[in-house]
């Protein structure tokens, strides 16, 4: 065999121990020159594939390194293969020869058993595989049975509702033609109640008139009295036949007078001294307004500042802006964030009061809640982007800051 044909990879050995003579004769005082080609690669701390080729020029091409090489090797360094390339005995062709076959027919054997080993886990991949679709198809099949049954019973639920929905429907109807019935009588009653009374007027008129001097001990007063009476029995009556048992109890006339009745005080927006509404200059005057409260959406303020932070993050920088903001003007403050309520908020500052709006109760709510509780003499602002919140605290009286005002206030 010619020794060109030995692969590099079965000469590795010998070409790393080749590499490190000359590395260390290149280090030693004074040095041992390498050859010209392995100069580049002496830094480096181990031989790369891509030095294999140059390393092995050397070696064939300076019998003189190759030699030195071969005399520091040994087989427990280089291999009975390396060594034989390295020092060439007699015969060494034959010798590497057989080797070389030996390795050809080992690696061979190992790549058959490495592919032997690889179809093998292969094929239990695709046992294991084709288990678990047999248990994921068996478990479709049960969902799928579940889902049916769920299905079969909401339509079942669907049909009774619709039936009940029916029901509530014509008894809707019957209660409205009963309310009209019963308003009739009601309007009948009070026109014979009316009528009434006009004849009562003309009775203490005629009383009046037909008194004489002889007449003193009648006592007008009384008949009046009794004839009123009798009237407003006959009101009654009236408005007792006005509808059976069941329409008397739910059935109740408007109280005329409740329209007359004083309406209660709303609470007033705080007018602002010639500032527009959207200014910074507004949203500092309005923060330190005497005994006001402002209000924060608390996630409609933290989700516009710090679009990119977590959840918690963004209501820590949140309740810190707020807090610097009443340390500088003495402002309570109160932020209000969704929750399930069960979570602790875990972060109170001073001057600011945190909570989350209650299981079942979103934040827009639970603001209104306590603007609603609060003395009607209060200024109150509501800080959030948010209309639908925006109007209903508008109605309420509350001065409105948009998001960007008060991050502007608070210098974030």
């Amino acid at each position: 065999m010619d020794a060109t044909e030995v692969p590099d990879e079965l000469l590795r050995p010998a070409l790393e121990v080749a590499f490190a003579v000359a590395v260390v004769g290149a280090r030693q005082r004074p040095p041992i020159a390498a050859p010209p080609l392995l100069r580049p690669f002496l830094k480096l701390q181990k031989l790369p594939d891509r030095a294999l080729a140059p390393v092995r020029k050397v070696l064939e091409n300076d019998d003189e390194f190759r030699e030195r090489v071969g005399s520091v090797a040994s087989v427990e360094t280089v291999d009975e293969l390396g060594l034989l390339w390295l020092q060439r005995p007699a015969g060494w062709e034959d010798a590497v020869a057989a080797l070389v076959a030996t390795a050809g027919a080992e690696a061979a054997e190992a790549d058959a058993e490495r592919a032997d080993r690889t179809a093998r886990r292969r094929v239990d991949a695709a046992e294991e595989a084709a288990r678990r679709a047999q248990a994921e198809l068996a478990a479709a099949k049960a969902s799928l049975s579940t889902v049916t049954g769920l299905l079969e019973a909401e339509r079942d639920r669907r049909a009774l509702a619709e039936a009940a929905r029916d029901k509530v429907l014509a008894r809707a109807g019957e209660l409205e033609r009963a309310i009209e019935r019963a308003s009739r009588r009601l309007d009948d009653a009070d026109m014979a109640a009316s009528v009434a009374r006009g004849r009562v007027l003309e009775l203490e008129a005629a009383l009046e008139q037909s008194r004489g001097p002889d007449q003193e001990g009648f006592d007008r007063a009384a008949v009046v009295s009794a004839i009123e009476r009798a009237c407003e029995a006959l009101a009654d009556a009236g408005r007792a036949a006005a509808g059976n048992g069941a329409e008397r109890e739910t059935l109740a006339r408007p109280d005329p007078r409740a329209s007359r009745r004083k309406e209660r005080p709303r609470r007033v927006a705080a007018v602002l001294p010639g500032l527009s509404a959207e200014t910074r200059e507004a949203a500092e005057w309005l923060v330190r307004l005497k005994r006001v409260l402002v209000i924060v959406d608390g996630y409609n303020v933290a989700k516009s500042a710090w679009p990119d932070e977590s959840l918690s993050e963004q209501r820590s920088r949140l309740v810190d802006a707020l807090s610097e903001l009443h340390a500088r003007y003495h402002t309570p403050l109160h932020v209000v964030f969704d929750g399930d309520g069960s979570v602790s908020p875990g972060f109170h500052r001073r001057g600011v009061r945190v909570t989350y709006s209650p299981a079942g109760v979103i934040a827009d709510d639970e603001i209104m809640s306590i603007i609603s509780g609060l003395a009607i003499d209060r200024p109150v602002v509501v800080v959030t982007d948010d209309a639908e919140l925006r109007e209903r605290a508008r109605a309420a009286g509350a001065n409105l800051l948009a998001v960007a005002q008060l991050l502007s206030v608070v210098g974030r």
